[in-house]
């Protein structure tokens, strides 16, 4: 599937610091974190995505519509992992999906600590404000994910043990 970072001249490294600075810019431009997420991977990594799909994460934000369930981050990335790897007809292997969803939920978590909007947005806007709130893990989470992308097919394809 190798469509990231083939329109870029960064390497992997550089593209995945790119996806957390555009994560946070976006953030400070007035976007909520799926929306962040969802135009800072795509944007990073080089391969287009319809404003249809950018359109739909705008509700995850705040764990879906404020509730403080999964963090938006977390639910853009499951839309950018489908976008890429679904299956098309009911007879093809939802495996691949399976696999770097469950590998990017467990890495997100593993990053933050929490996978859950009403346990990681408390202690963020408690310590650096609501303006700046989140933005740290706007940045991890966007890197995570990119990091992820780019290791996608080869964690498809059991070489990597991350």
């Amino acid at each position: 599937m190798a469509v990231y970072g083939t329109k870029s001249n960064l390497n992997p490294e550089e593209i995945i610091v790119k996806a957390g600075q555009l994560s946070v810019e976006y953030k400070r431009k007035g976007y909520h974190c799926p929306e962040a997420t969802i135009r800072a991977i795509p944007e990073a990594l080089g391969f287009p995505v319809s404003a249809d799909v950018i359109r739909s994460a705008c509700g995850f934000f705040g764990g879906g519509g404020g509730t403080g369930d999964r963090c938006g981050i977390v639910e853009a990335g499951i839309m950018l992992i489908s976008y890429l790897y679904a299956r098309m007809y009911p007879l093809q292997s939802e495996q691949n999906v399976r696999t770097l969803v469950s590998e990017w939920i467990r890495r997100f978590q593993e990053e933050t600590g929490f996978i859950y909007c009403r346990n990681i947005k408390p202690p963020e806007v408690e310590k650096y404000g609501a303006a700046v709130g989140c933005e740290d893990i706007y940045r991890r989470g966007a890197m995570t994910l990119a990091r992820l992308l780019l290791e996608a097919d080869a964690i498809l394809a059991g070489e990597t043990g991350n």
